[in-house]
């Protein structure tokens, strides 16, 4: 496992042989387009070069500004082989799948309420 941070941001962790990516916002924050480069640059010091399945826990995040929507958009997505935010509760967990049916992503892409669900679904793209 291979682990960094940002210090009063968020964790960054690495799992090489599952190839699961977390990255966990430990504060309540607003996400700017510097802080996403940041933590985008962090991720990919641990991941090199290999493909990856992301978790991101966004439970802490109080909004993403538009700049930094439109970042995350087309950040890596080549490296992603599937997605899944942990979110607060069931209401935005169904929001959220249910924007789907309308902006498909291009890899597997599904929320959960918990770290450990995200990492039972990921097991499905070994």
């Amino acid at each position: 496992m291979k682990k960094t941070e940002i210090p009063g941001i968020c964790t960054i962790e690495f799992n090489p042989d599952d190839k699961i990516l977390l990255i966990n916002y430990t504060q309540k924050l607003v996400v700017d387009e510097d802080l996403v480069k940041e933590v985008v640059d962090k991720a990919m010091e641990l991941v090199g070069d290999q493909k990856f399945k992301l978790i991101i826990d966004v439970r802490n995040i109080l909004y993403l500004t538009k700049k930094a929507r439109e970042l995350t958009a087309k950040i890596q997505s080549d490296k992603i082989l599937a997605f899944s935010p942990i979110l607060k509760d069931n209401i935005h967990k169904e929001l959220f799948n249910l924007f789907l049916n309308f902006s498909k992503p291009t890899y597997p892409t599904r929320a959960f309420l918990s770290i450990e669900q995200a990492m039972e679904w990921m097991k499905s793209f070994d």
